[in-house]
């Protein structure tokens, strides 16, 4: 028995249903979005913190320092440390 003919021809009868899917599922998160429903995680910090933690960065406390005090990641860190250096 030939399994990658097989398992070729399932591929191909499958293509429809994903992408059927696919468009539900686009579908489900446009009406989500018109209902104020948001995606992701929330911030753990927001510009309530901005200034504390800039002022920690510019005190010399390392991205390493801030993640763990803050408890986020590095990325985070970054990330947080480039939004909030640009708004000043």
């Amino acid at each position: 028995m030939n399994y990658d003919l097989q398992f070729n021809t399932n591929e191909n009868t499958d293509q429809p249903e994903i992408e059927t899917a696919a468009e539900r599922q686009a579908i489900g998160i446009k009406k989500a979005k018109q209902r104020g429903v948001k995606f992701g995680s929330p911030r753990l910090l927001d510009d309530r913190h901005a200034a504390q933690f800039l002022a920690d960065r510019q005190s010399g406390i390392k991205i390493i320092g801030l993640a763990r005090k803050y408890k986020i990641s590095r990325a985070t860190v970054q990330r947080y440390i480039e939004r909030w250096s640009k708004k000043k």
